[in-house]
């Protein structure tokens, strides 16, 4: 490698550690809330509420991400493309939430009318439908004002306004819902203040997102083309099928579950796949900032050597959680209500599940922009397979089955990657250290659930475990990596 291309890779890894840390910082108000939340309504509504709300989400929340209809991906071109003139600009943003509205109004109305049919054992509030339109046409919007090189309001309202409006709404619901004061005065069963909850908070998160845009961009001032309406979905459309097929991976397991299994099953599934979202997200922290290095990159040996450091770090991260996971799955599942605790297998199931997944996920980013007919065929495939593999386990042995037809998705989904990637690039990320790091890894959670066993899970041995084992791994694997010369 070259010394101008060396001090290329020197820039990037500071520009990748950069992006990460604004994340990071950016998403941990929005993940205060998100546990608080869970642990919440986990503990106050009970694991058959909890159920139907994942239940519901998933439905809502997959709807959404095909009426975005990929304009969330696309939009910021677009407005680039229309130049500086703010009449173009307005124009083009309002071609798009058109766009958006009518989709997702379309989308809305359809499960309005078959609710329902959804949900015929239980009476599952209809409102929930408005959901789809608030968060597609919010999606859009926010998208919008990122052209101006900000993303306060994007952040204000997603890490913000929704969770913690979310968390305000169900603490009222609850409150309203249960006290002997409103007895005769207002009627509401649980779930119904729940899901209302859910979708006053999409109001205002929506509610913020259409003030700012009128502010940057001002109302619109000409009818909308309906012809330039048109050639704009013919334009996202795939990108809408790719979208909602990525979304669909962690949402059409909850909807399939919840029809096989019912919702105590689903409580179970849901509350294991929210704490996984957790390990999730480790990838999501380089994704935005390795994203322009690959498409702006002439040089495949300098994308290999960063999918190679960054697949490492991401696997060693996860690894590290699902080890935890495993000594003290028992203690955190069961912290959430009696009815939680047979999750634990669940959860360390599904970690193990984000694991194959996370650690080759990056290695799809220079095949998207290398060969990008290839990344929705493979979603589209692993949709299929999981959706079959959840029904059939899932019916069988409830959430545990539902997560091992997560898993064997996730790791064919993590297989066509790997193939994929070498066969285009000849890339092969995995090396010894990945050896290194796993026996780091089993020696600590063997160690750790021998002093457990031994000590009869004495509170005092959990905490010396736990202490222990964050971090002797930290600072093992740490050394590892640096020996390496990989990111630590």
């Amino acid at each position: 490698m070259s010394p101008h291309e060396q001090s290329e890779m020197i820039r990037d890894r500071r520009d990748l550690a950069r992006g990460a840390l604004q994340i990071l910082s950016g998403s941990g108000v929005r993940m205060v809330a998100r546990v608080m939340l869970i642990v919440f309504v986990a503990k106050m509504y009970g694991v058959n509420v909890f159920g139907r709300l994942g239940e519901t989400v998933a439905i809502i929340e997959l709807a959404a991400a095909f009426a975005t209809f990929g304009l969330n991906k696309t939009l910021l071109g677009e407005l680039a493309k229309a130049g500086d003139s703010s009449t173009t600009l307005r124009h083009t943003l309002y071609t798009a939430l058109t766009l958006s509205a009518v989709i997702s109004i379309s989308i809305g109305t359809a499960l309005w009318l078959i609710w329902g049919n959804i949900f015929p054992s239980h009476a599952a509030p209809r409102y929930a439908a408005f959901g789809v339109p608030l968060i597609a046409m919010s999606d859009v919007a926010l998208t919008a004002t990122r052209h101006f090189r900000t993303v306060a309001w994007d952040t204000i309202a997603k890490a913000i306004i929704k969770p913690w409006g979310f968390l305000l709404l169900a603490l009222a619901g609850y409150f309203v819902s249960t006290s002997p004061s409103f007895d005769g005065v207002i009627t509401i069963s649980l779930i119904d203040a729940l899901i209302l909850g859910y979708v006053l908070s999409l109001f205002l998160a929506a509610l913020l997102a259409f003030i700012v845009v009128v502010r940057m961009y001002g109302l619109p001032r000409k009818a909308i083309s309906i012809r330039k309406t048109l050639q704009l979905g013919r334009r996202t459309f795939p990108i809408a099928i790719n979208e909602t097929g990525i979304f669909a991976l962690r949402r059409i397991d909850i909807i399939i579950l919840g029809i096989v299994a019912g919702p105590a099953a689903s409580g179970v599934y849901y509350l294991g796949r929210q704490l996984a979202t957790v390990v999730e997200k480790m990838r999501y922290m380089f994704e935005p900032m390795l994203a322009p290095i690959i498409a702006q990159s002439q040089s495949d040996e300098k994308i290999g050597v960063h999918l190679s450091r960054l697949c490492l770090f991401v696997f060693t991260v996860q690894l590290g959680m699902l080890s935890f996971v495993f000594l003290f799955g028992d203690q955190i599942m069961s912290w959430f209500g009696q009815g939680f605790a047979v999750g634990a297998s669940v959860l360390v199931l599904l970690l193990l599940a984000e694991l194959i997944d996370g650690t080759v996920a990056l290695t799809e980013l220079p095949i998207v922009f290398r060969h990008p007919r290839w990344p929705p065929r493979s979603i589209l495939v692993t949709v299929i397979i999981e959706t079959a593999l959840v029904a059939i386990f899932g019916h069988y042995f409830g959430a545990m089955g539902a997560a091992i037809g997560f898993l064997l998705a996730m790791l064919v989904l993590a297989s066509i990657r790997l193939i994929l990637v070498y066969r285009f690039f000849g890339y092969g990320i995995f090396n010894p250290t990945y050896l290194e790091i796993a026996g780091i890894a089993g020696t600590f959670t063997g160690a750790g659930f021998l002093t457990l066993l031994f000590s009869d899970h004495h509170i005092a041995a959990q905490v010396a475990c736990a202490i222990a084992f964050v971090g002797g791994y930290a600072i093992l694997s740490r050394k590892t990596l640096r020996s390496r010369k990989l990111p630590a």
